[in-house]
């Protein structure tokens, strides 16, 4: 059975491992689809550590069930599921709590293989009409879903436009909101101009408060989702979020950061970060 490994930055393998073999509560997924996270890629280029270089990667992954050990009301072999790939401990103290997403036990399922065996507890059916090249997007949709799920009627500020910050962009217009989206990148601005912000300004002008202040005339911004966790980001989310507005920040930073805490202090703004999903998000 193939899998895919990194074992270093810029060193992708492809090896042989044994065909895995349920336990009890678990079932065999035949992986048809995974897509790549941006935490692989700052491992691929060495921005980020590779902490097992004998661990198969890839977690946006789904495919259809080849078997299953135990019993479910749900879940049958043949049938097509996503793979929550975050694996809790369910006893310990934020598990017990409703929390399991910040799990102190949690360990990650890896899909660039022919098969896995997956927790019953972590597949979630999907229609047989759908598209499984498409599944691997519903894990970055759960970030999405988590960072800005209950954010309704409202003014956002999206700052990042890759995969998570366009899912973020979608739920916040199907939810109510009126979206001004940020990156450096055209194709990125251009896609989310297609997707349909409101106003779409690019973060590399000098003039971008500005541009954003001619849309919102007399409105505020009442969040900023941060999808880049940069200094300069998160002080320029500082200063556009209404007094008592939140930022929340879903970016990564492998490096400290020189925050502008004073004027998140005079001005009460909350600075919240949002990692990874519950299954609820799932």
């Amino acid at each position: 059975m193939f899998q895919v490994k990194l074992r270093g930055p810029f060193d992708i393998v492809y090896d042989e491992g044994e065909a895995p073999v349920p336990r009890e509560g678990e079932a065999v997924v035949r992986v048809a689809a995974n897509g790549i996270c941006g935490s692989d890629m700052h491992r691929y280029t060495g921005h980020q550590r590779i902490k097992n270089p004998n661990k198969v990667t890839g977690h946006e992954f789904a495919g259809t069930i080849k078997e299953i050990n135990g019993s479910s009301p749900v879940l049958r072999p043949g049938m097509k599921v996503a793979v929550n790939p975050a694996v809790n401990c369910g006893t310990c103290c934020y598990c017990r709590h409703g929390l399991e997403y910040l799990c102190e036990s949690q360990k990650f399922l890896n899909g660039m293989t022919e098969e896995v065996a997956v927790p019953l507890g972590n597949l979630v059916a999907l229609d047989e009409g759908f598209d499984l090249t498409l599944a691997p997007l519903i894990e970055p949709a759960a970030v999405a879903v988590h960072a800005v799920g209950g954010i309704r009627e409202a003014t956002v500020l999206i700052v990042g436009l890759g995969t998570v910050g366009l899912l973020e962009q979608q739920l916040c217009l199907l939810r109510g909101n009126r979206v001004v989206t940020m990156d450096v990148a055209s194709n990125s601005l251009d896609l989310s101009r297609r997707l349909g912000s409101e106003w779409v300004v690019d973060y590399g002008s000098p003039n971008k408060a500005e541009i954003v202040r001619e849309f919102l005339k007399e409105r505020k911004i009442d969040y900023v989702i941060d999808n880049v966790c940069a200094e300069e980001t998160i002080n320029f989310a500082a200063s556009q979020v209404k007094k008592k507005g939140e930022i929340i920040v879903v970016g990564v930073s492998n490096v400290a950061l020189g925050i502008d805490f004073k004027t998140l202090l005079l001005r009460e703004v909350a600075l919240k970060s949002s990692y990874l999903y519950s299954h609820k998000d799932y």
